[in-house]
Formats: C-alpha cells, sequence, structure tokens
C-alpha cells in the first residue's frame, strides 16, 4: 500500500514538474515563436488560440457531438484528412487542431471552411481547460505521436476519451520515454484507444504502460489516402505549365536536399536534354533562398506565383512551387520523384501520395519516420533508396528512360499499396465502439 502511495505521489510530482518546466520556459517558447513568424507570418496569426482563446460561435445551436482530432503539421495533416472525411460523413462535427503553421495552412487548402480549425492550445491546464470548455468534445483523436501528459489528463478528468490513432513509438524514443516513465506511464494508460501501425509498436506501447485490451494494430491509414476532386483540373494546369516536358520532381525538401537535386538534375539532362526540374520545398517560407540556390546553378528558375501564362516556362530549367495546397498536382506530371526529409535528418515524409499516381520514387537513408512504410517499399523494391546526388540522377536517368523498367517499380508499388489498404475501415470502426461505450 506504501509502495502504491508514493508512485502515486510520484506520477503526480513527475507531471507537476513538467507544467512548472512548461510555465518556466514560456517566455522562449513565445520568443521563438516570433522568431519563427519573420520567415512564415502564420505563426504570428492567432497566437492567442494557442492559450485556449478559440471561438466557439459556430458550434452555437448545434446538437451534433463534435470530435477533436489533433494533427501537429502538414504530414499528420494529410493523413487524418480521410479519417475527418469518414467522421463527418458519419454526421459528426470536427474541430481539426495543428502546431505548425504549415499544417494550419494544409487544413485550409484541404478543407477551406468546412472543417472547423485552430492552433492546438500549449500543454498547460489552463489553457487545455479554457480550450475544453469552449469546444466540449466528446472524443479526443491524436494522430501519430501526438501525446502530451497534460492534454490527456484533462481529458480523464473531463470524462472525455482519447484515441491515438496510426500510432508510432520507434526504438529511439521509446528508449527516451523509459528514462521518464512516471510520466508516460499513467498518460499511456489512460488512453482508451491504441491503433498502431504495427506490431512492434504495439510491443513497445504496452512496454510503456498501455492497456493491453486498448492496443490493436492496425496498420497505416496513410494508404487509404483520397485523391481530392479538384485533382484532374490542377494535373492539367501544371501539364501546361510543364509544357508536356519530362519532369524530375523534387518533393517537400529541406534545407541541403535542393542542392543535391540541382546537382543530380545536371547529369539526368543529358539523358533527357528536355527535362524539367520542378522543386516543392516543404516550407515555401524557404523559395527566396531555394530560387537563390538554382540561380548560383546556372538554371533558370520560375517561381508558381509568378506564372500567368503557361507558356511562360518554356524556355526554365526550373519551376519553384511556392505554394501550399498544390503537391499532388505536381505528382501527377511528374514522371520520377525525390521525397524530402529523407537525405536532411528529418525522418523521411511520406511517399504513399507519389505512389498512388504512379510516380516512381527514391528516398534518403533518414526514414525514422515512416520506417514501417518505408521498410515495405525498400525491400520489394518499389521504392529506391539513395545517398547523394550521383544516385538520385542515376536513379532518375533510369527512369526517364528504361520504360520496361519504370513499369515494373509501379508495378511492385501498387502491390505494396494493394496489400496495405483498410487500415481506415478497421480504425473507424474501433472509434465507434469507443463513443458507444461513454
Amino acid at each position: 500500500m506504501y509502495r502504491s502511495t508514493g508512485y502515486v505521489k510520484l506520477r503526480k510530482m513527475s507531471r507537476l514538474l513538467y507544467t512548472l518546466l512548461f510555465y518556466f520556459f514560456m517566455p522562449l517558447i513565445l520568443m521563438r515563436l516570433l522568431w519563427m513568424s519573420r520567415k512564415e507570418p502564420l505563426y504570428r496569426y492567432r497566437i492567442r488560440e494557442r492559450f485556449g482563446w478559440v471561438s466557439n460561435s459556430e458550434l452555437q445551436g448545434d446538437s451534433r457531438s463534435l470530435i477533436w482530432v489533433h494533427a501537429v503539421s502538414a504530414g499528420e495533416t494529410n493523413a487524418a484528412a480521410t479519417l475527418v472525411r469518414r467522421l463527418t460523413d458519419k454526421g459528426h462535427r470536427v474541430w481539426l487542431t495543428n502546431t505548425t503553421a504549415t499544417g494550419r495552412q494544409r487544413v485550409r487548402s484541404l478543407f477551406g471552411d468546412h472543417c472547423l480549425h485552430s492552433f492546438v492550445p500549449y500543454d498547460l491546464p489552463d489553457a487545455l481547460s479554457r480550450f475544453f470548455n469552449r469546444v466540449q468534445p466528446s472524443l479526443l483523436i491524436l494522430i501519430d505521436t501526438e501525446l502530451w501528459p497534460n492534454m490527456i489528463h484533462v481529458a480523464e478528468r473531463r470524462g472525455v476519451p482519447v484515441a491515438l490513432v496510426n500510432g508510432r513509438i520507434s526504438k529511439a524514443s521509446h528508449l527516451r520515454y523509459r528514462r521518464i516513465q512516471a510520466l508516460v506511464k499513467p498518460m499511456l494508460g489512460a488512453l482508451s484507444l491504441v491503433a498502431v501501425q504495427s506490431a512492434a509498436h504495439r510491443e513497445r506501447m504496452l512496454a510503456l504502460g498501455a492497456r493491453e485490451e486498448c492496443v490493436h494494430v492496425t496498420g497505416s491509414i496513410k494508404f487509404d489516402v483520397e485523391l481530392p476532386p479538384d485533382l484532374g483540373e490542377g494535373t492539367r494546369l501544371f501539364r501546361r505549365f510543364s509544357q508536356d516536358r519530362p519532369v524530375m520532381l523534387g518533393a517537400s525538401t529541406h534545407y541541403g536536399e535542393e542542392t543535391a537535386l540541382l546537382t543530380a538534375f545536371v547529369a539526368a539532362r543529358r539523358a533527357c536534354p528536355t527535362l524539367l526540374l520542378v522543386l516543392a520545398p516543404r516550407h515555401p517560407a524557404r523559395a527566396d533562398a531555394v530560387h537563390a540556390e538554382a540561380a548560383q546553378h546556372g538554371f533558370s528558375c520560375i517561381r508558381r506565383t509568378e506564372l500567368e501564362h503557361p507558356q511562360e516556362i518554356t524556355t526554365s530549367d526550373v519551376l519553384l512551387v511556392d505554394t501550399i495546397g498544390e503537391l499532388l498536382f505536381c505528382y501527377g506530371i511528374a514522371n520520377v520523384a525525390f521525397v524530402g526529409g529523407s537525405l536532411a535528418r528529418v525522418g523521411g515524409h511520406n511517399p504513399i501520395e507519389a505512389l498512388l499516381l504512379k510516380v516512381p520514387v527514391m528516398m534518403g537513408p533518414h526514414l525514422w519516420d515512416i520506417q514501417d512504410i518505408a521498410d515495405q517499399l525498400l525491400s520489394a523494391g518499389a521504392m529506391f533508396g539513395v545517398k547523394d546526388a550521383n544516385q538520385c540522377a542515376e536513379f532518375a536517368r533510369r527512369m526517364l528512360t528504361d520504360n520496361s523498367g519504370r513499369d515494373e517499380v509501379i508495378l511492385r508499388a501498387e502491390q505494396i499499396m494493394d496489400a496495405n489498404r483498410g487500415a481506415l475501415d478497421r480504425t473507424v470502426e474501433l472509434l465507434e465502439e469507443v463513443r458507444a461505450e461513454q
């Protein structure tokens, strides 16, 4: 009994210490937010929302249940989009929150005004209580690895079930979480549903304190992405921009990756002289730097936001996509694509949209954020790993000149995609069970 009481005190003290540290560092957090807003002004937008001051006027007079979905950034928002639509089709209202500016922009491009959304409140008890009072969700859904001690504690205290969807914990994260088990174990133990991507993630969740009856292996909902209705129109526009030239795409690129692609572009053009390089940085705020780098390599570069007439790109070497929400259109015209965050030490962005549009994909070695997906694709020869500009150039050259080899890569990718579909259906069924138990 003594040890049990002592452990409960340790858990409370751990969360209290975490909260005090969060308050202590809040001035630095706000300074960083303002610093980031120098390049991305949206970080200055509605800072009050980050403290739970959200408008609930659109909720008045609507008796439908509301589900809060939290997706940290653009990648998680893309993964959550089909889930949000499925929940909406079932008659639920959805309030979608993001941490980053790119996530917020992605919500706008996906849903416009048809989805309630805001920045997520900081993981502070007063900010969260304020948010809960205004939104009054009946269920909280967290995407991927968005686990916040106070968020889950406040939800539990108010009787709001919490579900982790598309869940994953890497080996490195598992080791880090074990060092703060007094904080992590009650957080995971409070989850009503943990829908994870693989058996390995299930074992790590259980070892850290999740309840066995709540943890289910569903696979990744990223395989169940649905293409938007404006895909055809957008792709036709970008095809006019490209003048039907063969296209090498750098998708969701980060600092340093454009350098490798520009170098690879030089070699790839020897095999395909009319080749157009399309660069779509993960953060459009980097457009000036990417444009300058293309010029340093001696290439003529035109920005997407500068295009008024499709023929303007005829003599350009590089198209710089400095917009949000048009990456799918770029995949629609690509003959080969590099998916970023993988040569840079970011963890790799989702390649599934490219594969769905039958684009051969190459990625770098840093893939921990999509490890389960990447392992399947790489082992099947459905995606190719590259380590430098020379390997990028070689894969691009092969995909541009060897039609049978390109078809084989696409076929293998389709087989992996078909084998992994269905995670969304299983996840929605489990979420409905959680709601039924309220």
